[in-house]
């Protein structure tokens, strides 16, 4: 041995004892196949000291040796994939027994690649020239990971289980919903019948939007989830899925769909409040009439409820007004206007003033105030007066109609348009303004 291989060897030794070190801390071995040769080598650390072993090629035979027989096809198809990508890294996961052991099975990465023989001396021939197909690599224990993923494949099946459990109840849930929108759709020729409702079309918007904020919200929850779901779903796949990520996603989960369930029971609650109410669209066609006339008439039939009453109904009477449109909706218009004084506008009052005035807005427009001196509206109120089933007196047995079937006539049936002024304790105003003649609009 020269002198500067004496000066090597203590150096080749610590070398030797740090790999072995690292490959135990690491878990990992090192192989080599060489198919020209028909060799296996196998390269384990073991009390700070690097061991080789050494045995005859037999492929599968080989692998059999240490390597579980469910895991051996698929692991020698990818080792030998290597041979057909020069340089491409390839890695397989099977079971091996545990070297130290030899009797339990263990998961490892069986990882490798196919490499130039000739960097190694051994081979080379006298020309330095060799052909031998070498693959080499390494084999690292992933034990504990493969733990915690059949840790986390069992939880994930069972939030998958939660979640459908949990879906087929939001749609039964829903179903109930659908069916009382049906039940609603039918029922709504007999929504108030007294009440003469001509705008089904504004009723049936007025509960699709009640409904339709709980819904919402049952959708954007169940959106969240979804996507929620898909991120984890990636994550797993790519073998970033942590525990934190499934806490997180069981969680949401939970919020989510207890959030979308209390919604849905409100929007069902709102179905069956709504399932007694129903109306009767006025089938009435167009015709000429003289507006003072009718209105004198109307009022006439209202004198019923104001026997015996301490409340005045007054009308300022204008020259005759011609007129083509629709006379039983102005004039349910005005019941329903007078009735809401009497109702709402007196409660606790031993007086009270309604009044009628009518005028001409041009030639092709007519304008009707209602108003009177009673309680009036509170301003943050006042915006609310049209809505459907609106009223502050609901324990008293209103349904909340009588306004929005006052707007839906005007705005729809009669192509006008009303606006309200109120002052709290100085009465209301409701301005009128509807077109003379309705054939034109």
């Amino acid at each position: 041995m020269t002198n500067q291989q004496n000066e090597r060897a203590p150096k080749i030794l610590e070398f030797e004892a740090r790999l072995a070190l690292a490959m135990q801390t690491t878990q990992t071995i090192f192989w080599e196949i060489n198919l020209t040769r028909q060799l296996y080598f196998t390269y384990v650390a073991s009390h700070g000291v690097c061991k080789e072993y050494q045995s005859e090629w037999l492929e599968k035979k080989t692998l059999a040796t240490f390597m579980h027989p469910d895991d051996i096809d698929n692991a020698y198809d990818v080792i030998m994939q290597a041979l057909e990508n020069d340089g491409k890294v390839i890695d397989v996961r099977c079971r091996i027994l545990d070297l130290a052991q030899r009797e339990e099975w263990e998961w490892v990465v069986f990882s490798g690649r196919k490499i130039k023989s000739d960097s190694f001396a051994n081979y080379k021939t006298d020309n330095g020239i060799t052909t031998d197909d070498v693959i080499a690599g390494s084999v690292q224990s992933i034990a504990a990971l493969h733990e915690v993923e059949s840790n986390l494949s069992e939880l994930t099946l069972e939030l998958e289980s939660r979640v459908v459990e949990r879906t087929a109840e939001l749609n039964r849930s829903y179903q109930e919903v659908a069916d009382g929108i049906l039940e609603l759709q039918q029922a709504q020729a007999q929504l108030v019948e007294s009440e003469k409702m001509a705008a089904l079309g504004g009723m049936v918007a007025g509960v699709a939007h009640e409904v339709n904020t709980p819904l919402g919200i049952c959708v954007t929850a169940l959106s969240h989830l979804q996507t929620r779901s898909q991120i984890i779903e990636k994550k797993y796949k790519e073998g970033n899925f942590s525990r934190k990520d499934l806490e997180s996603l069981f969680a949401e989960t939970n919020e989510s769909i207890d959030l979308a369930l209390s919604n849905v029971s409100r929007a069902s609650e709102l179905i069956k409040s709504f399932k007694q109410v129903s109306v009767e669209q006025s089938s009435e066609l167009s015709h000429g009439f003289e507006l003072v006339e009718l209105l004198s008439d109307t009022l006439e039939t209202l004198k019923p409820k104001l026997k015996n009453k301490p409340f005045i109904l007054s009308f300022i009477k204008p020259a005759p007004i011609e007129m083509r449109s629709f006379p039983g909706a102005i004039s349910q218009i005005i019941i329903n206007l007078v009735l809401n004084s009497l109702t709402h506008a007196f409660i606790g009052r031993d007086t009270g003033e309604m009044c009628i005035e009518v005028s001409l807005c041009g030639d092709d427009e007519i304008l009707i105030l209602y108003k009177d001196n009673g309680k009036g509206v509170v301003p943050e109120n006042l915006f609310k007066l049209f809505e459907p089933f609106y009223t502050t007196n609901r324990s008293g047995g209103n349904t909340g109609l009588g306004m929005h079937i006052v707007y839906n006539l005007i705005t729809q049936k009669l192509k006008g348009q009303i606006i309200a002024n109120s002052w709290q304790e100085q009465g209301i105003e409701f301005y009128i303004r509807l077109p003379r003649d309705i054939d034109l609009y």
